[in-house]
């Protein structure tokens, strides 16, 4: 192999290797953005459950809504 065979081996590694690097920063982000949504709804589920409790004490305690 010649050094020009080497230098453009390693231009398409590269351009591979940023290829793939976009792909999983998509698919983590489009990921991330199903979470967000899911998570969103359960606290607006979780929001008019407790709102149907009406005033008092609600039976969910602090703990069980952490993180």
């Amino acid at each position: 192999l010649g050094v020009g065979a080497g230098n453009t081996s390693t231009a398409v590694l590269k351009n591979e290797f940023k290829k793939m690097m976009r792909d999983t920063r998509a698919e983590n982000a489009k990921a991330l953005r199903a979470e967000q949504a899911e998570r969103r709804k359960l606290e607006d589920e979780l929001r008019a459950l407790k709102k149907a409790q009406g005033p008092g004490k609600s039976s969910l305690s602090q703990s069980t809504l952490g993180s």
